[in-house]
């Protein structure tokens, strides 16, 4: 199997640069790379996965905070 660190979403729903923004602010870098309802996601080598849970948790605040 193939193990990669990028995850492309699409985003439904929600104005992607509005979540671009609010996730910025909240220390999450993500890109838009072709539209901006889809979001690129990258991991370095060296985050750990409880930083990986950590910027989950902040989607989930951020997502919840927009679509409120």
């Amino acid at each position: 199997s193939i193990e990669t660190n990028i995850i492309y979403a699409k985003i439904i729903g929600i104005d992607g640069d509005k979540l671009v923004a609010s996730l910025a602010r909240h220390g999450v870098q993500v890109s838009q790379p072709k539209t901006k309802q889809e979001i690129r996601i990258v991991t370095h080598i060296d985050i750990s996965r409880e930083q990986v849970l950590e910027a989950v948790s902040i989607f989930e605040k951020v997502i919840s905070n927009i679509s409120d």
